[in-house]
C-alpha cells in the first residue's frame, strides 16, 4: 500500500483496506480494516490504525513518550525492541465481553527525504487474527529503515 502521507510503503493481507483520517495530533493518519470481517472487531474482524509524525533531529525520549500515549497501550506493556522501535501486546475483552488482542508498534526511522519520524501502528482484532496483526506489525517495521 502507498497511502498519502506516510514516507513509506507496506504490504497488506489482501481483504485489508484503508482509509485517511485527519485525527490528531498525526501528521498523516491512516485508519486500516479487514474488510472480510467486521469492525469494530468482532468475530473475525481486526483493525487499527498506522500513523507518523515528525519530530526533531534527536526525536528523544519525551516525543517518542508522548507518540506512544496517543496509543491504547499502557505505558508499562510497551518493551523496547531495538533503540528506535517499542512493541506492545494486550490481550482484553471488547464492550461485548468478547475477548480482543491488541498489538502496537512505535518506532523512530528517517526516512528517504530526511528528518525524522515517529510511526505509530495499534492493531486490535480477536486472538485468532493476532497472527496476521503481527505480520502487518513487522511488515511495516521492515519498510521503516
Amino acid at each position: 500500500m502507498k497511502l498519502e502521507g506516510l514516507p513509506f510503503e507496506f504490504d497488506a493481507p489482501g481483504t485489508w483496506g484503508c482509509m485517511r483520517s485527519e485525527k490528531k495530533p498525526f501528521e498523516s493518519r491512516w485508519i486500516c480494516v479487514d474488510e472480510g470481517g467486521t469492525f469494530p472487531p468482532s468475530g473475525s474482524g481486526a483493525g487499527g490504525m498506522v500513523a507518523v509524525q515528525k519530530c526533531s533531529a534527536s526525536c528523544g525520549e519525551g516525543e517518542r513518550k508522548a507518540l506512544r500515549e496517543q496509543i491504547l497501550v499502557e505505558e508499562g506493556d510497551w518493551r523496547q525492541i531495538d533503540s528506535t522501535t517499542m512493541y506492545a501486546e494486550v490481550e482484553a475483552e471488547n464492550e461485548e465481553g468478547e475477548r480482543v488482542v491488541r498489538v502496537a508498534l512505535s518506532r523512530v526511522f528517517t526516512p528517504k527525504g530526511g528528518g525524522r519520524v515517529g510511526v505509530a501502528v495499534q492493531l486490535t482484532g480477536p486472538p485468532e487474527q493476532k497472527k496476521t496483526m503481527q505480520k502487518l506489525i513487522n511488515e511495516i517495521r521492515k519498510r521503516t529503515p
